[in-house]
């Protein structure tokens, strides 16, 4: 599984200085498979990021992903990035900021055609951040598999039981 270390500081403007109420929420992620430091700010009240509706267009080595305010995650084709954390990066940024405010349920539809390993660690990841997060909704996860593809049907078995998280598991023709 990708590791990594998240800070979190809180700090409400100085309202006698600029009248703004807003809080706002820093976060570092320091990776441990490469120097550097990701840093994002994130508005609270206005939580614009996970506000808007995203689709990311599939490459030949990347999926569609769909991320839907509504509570929808979604996964489309072949997950075999290059750079995994370029990949992963922007949607884990929506992820912990959708999860600031989600929906009742949450709903992480993956389907997928093929998936290398650099994928299945960061998938892993994902899919613990997202089941950890939501602490007072539910979380869905739907492994589609075509019917004869007894390979992504076993990925999904283990990430599942590598989580100690329950997937529903659907064939498809």
């Amino acid at each position: 599984m990708h590791s990594f270390t998240r800070i979190s500081i809180i700090r409400p403007y100085d309202k006698n200085v600029n009248n703004n109420y807003n809080l706002k929420k820093y976060y570092l992620w320091k990776y441990a498979c490469q120097p550097g430091i990701h840093f994002s700010v994130y508005d609270l009240r206005k939580n614009t990021l996970a506000k808007n509706y995203q689709k990311i267009p599939a490459t030949k080595n990347t999926p569609e992903v769909i991320l839907d305010p509504k509570g929808i995650i979604r996964f489309t084709g072949r997950l075999i990035p290059e750079n995994a954390d370029e990949f992963f990066c922007p949607l884990e940024e929506w992820i912990n900021e959708y999860f600031l405010n989600p929906a009742d349920t949450t709903t992480l539809e993956i389907f997928l055609e093929y998936i290398n390993s650099a994928g299945t660690k960061y998938l892993l990841s994902m899919i613990d951040n997202i089941h950890g997060s939501n602490k007072n909704g539910k979380v869905v996860i739907n492994w589609y598999y075509e019917e004869a593809d007894q390979d992504m049907l076993d990925k999904g078995t283990i990430l599942s039981l590598n989580l100690n998280v329950p997937f529903n598991f659907i064939a498809s023709n």
